[in-house]
């Protein structure tokens, strides 16, 4: 599976303090951002993917 469209998709962890759960987002189509929600209330999260990036692969939603 490595070789699949999949594998390939971007993506970051997210720590949603709302509920205290981890949960995966991946980048948009168009590549500008991650978008997701917590698993258990839903609340949305979006971030942008700025120009430089970032080393940083874990983010907390506060």
């Amino acid at each position: 599976m490595s070789g699949s469209k999949a594998a390939q998709r971007h993506w970051i962890g997210v720590l949603f303090e709302c509920c205290g759960v981890y949960s995966r987002l991946w980048r948009t189509d168009a590549q500008q951002e991650y978008r997701g929600a917590c698993p258990r209330c839903t609340r949305s999260v979006r971030l942008v993917v700025a120009p430089g990036g970032s080393d940083a692969r874990i983010f907390r939603a506060s």
